[in-house]
């Protein structure tokens, strides 16, 4: 069996993607996501809800991930809680 190798440009147009100019190519792509806790949001049982923000080319979205938390028990460097109470354990499963 032979094998065949293709240029750059039969490439992108084999995968249906226009070939693109060097400055858009050594942009740089990233992908982030970052799980906090709002602590401006503390409701009156004295928790604070959690949320998620994915970055990906520079825009951000935040989705509330339905889990909330004490915030002296949230670690924010380690994005998870500190504690290893049932509640905890089951918030940084989530995570």
């Amino acid at each position: 069996m032979e094998r065949k190798t293709f240029n750059k440009v039969e490439l992108h147009s084999r995968l249906g993607r226009l070939p693109t100019s060097s400055a858009q190519h050594s942009a740089r792509r990233s992908f982030s996501v970052v799980f906090f806790c709002k602590k401006t949001k503390v409701t009156k049982k004295g928790k604070a809800p959690i949320y998620v923000r994915i970055t990906t080319r520079g825009q951000s979205t935040e989705i509330y991930t339905q889990c909330q938390i004490e915030p002296e028990k949230w670690n924010q460097k380690a994005e998870r809680s500190i504690f290893r109470d049932k509640v905890s354990v089951q918030v940084n499963d989530i995570n």
